[in-house]
């Protein structure tokens, strides 16, 4: 009280000390409001400690559907199998792209600038294989380029999963075995337009952004594929594999082995070994809806052409020996096409 009494009297010569003036308004206005919040918050407190019924949710008991365990069988709002459709071919992917109606859209303007570029053929200027007097370049320099041998040369090798992470670090421990050069699916040309084809009416133009990063990648792995054998990882299988799983509810609905649906784009650089590793996934939500989609996606996998190398969780430990197994399978299967590269040497290439 002797505060507002100061305060009070120092305003009488609110000309001299504006200040004092604005403390005082401060202070009335500020005690109310907090007196009324901390009731509010004593009202509560008394309120949930007098709650006889308030206890918390017990956790649901988690169980096992064959090697999938599922955590809860809590309903979720199924996806429709538009949101993951692919494409079979270029010419369908294209045909949409090219769309009339998508035409001033900015997103489909920049990728079909990006499209285009990288693949119009560019001007090749040839050196002349005469040395110059003058030249300062060594005699090899300006030697007959070698002829290159028809056909590929080095071998292209896929590897999918169930699991995203443990596909990816057997990936790279491949890759730093075996001499491989690794592509990025998505290239970083097209990456920031990752983002442009929201909403429902660009779902279509959003399915051939996914659609044509496969074609736009296998285009970055061809020119590599000259030198040196590639790996990558998220090549149409996986995204192919999860729209069949969807658009069919039922493994019986499924359309029976050597169905085209199953067959490797005609158009698509083709691997020439596929491994799948097929993980026990933990179903934390969906319950035995979520456990029936995860058995069609392996399903549809098994029935893919060409056909896939299945691993089982033994190879999520990527180590040592099981890179040595998965490099003799590589000599095995592809050792004959590819005699010049030694898959069973750490130090290959």
């Amino acid at each position: 009280m002797n505060l507002i009494f100061n305060l009070i009297m120092k305003t009488l010569h609110w000309q001299e000390n504006v200040f004092c003036v604005c403390a005082l308004i401060y202070y009335l206005l500020l005690v109310p409001s907090l007196q009324n919040f901390t009731d509010s918050i004593y009202d509560d407190i008394i309120f949930y400690t007098n709650q006889s019924t308030w206890k918390r949710t017990p956790k649901p008991t988690p169980y096992m559907y064959g090697d999938l365990k599922i955590i809860s069988d809590k309903k979720v709002k199924p996806q429709r199998p538009e949101l993951f459709q692919v494409y079979w071919s270029l010419n369908e992917t294209l045909n949409v792209l090219y769309d009339p109606k998508y035409k001033d859209v900015p997103g489909a303007i920049f990728l079909k600038k990006i499209w285009e570029d990288a693949t119009t053929p560019k001007k090749v200027y040839y050196r002349s294989t005469r040395r110059p007097k003058t030249s300062t370049e060594p005699y090899w320099y300006w030697e007959q380029p070698v002829k290159k041998l028809p056909g590929r040369q080095n071998p292209f090798i896929l590897v999918e999963g169930t699991e995203r992470h443990l596909k990816r670090y057997l990936m790279k421990r491949i890759m730093k075995n075996t001499g491989c050069t690794r592509v990025r699916t998505i290239p970083k040309c097209t990456y920031k337009l990752r983002r442009q084809f929201e909403g429902a009416s660009l779902l279509p133009l959003k399915r051939v952004f996914v659609t044509l990063q496969f074609y736009l990648a296998a285009l970055d792995a061809e020119r590599i594929l000259e030198t040196e054998p590639v790996i990558m990882s998220g090549l149409w299988l996986n995204h192919a594999a999860e729209y069949l799983a969807r658009k069919y509810t039922n493994s019986s609905q499924l359309p029976p082995p050597g169905d085209p649906c199953y067959q490797w784009p005609a158009d698509l650089l083709k691997p020439d070994i596929t491994f799948y590793l097929q993980v026990p996934r933990v179903v934390k939500k969906g319950g035995l809806d979520e456990a029936h989609r995860y058995l069609r996606v392996v399903e549809v996998v098994k029935r893919m052409e060409p056909p896939v190398v299945m691993l089982n969780e033994t190879f999520c430990n990527a180590t040592m020996p099981n890179v040595i197994r998965l490099r003799h399978l590589m000599k095995d299967m592809i050792g004959e096409r590819f005699p010049h590269i030694r898959f069973t040497n750490p130090n290959a290439i």
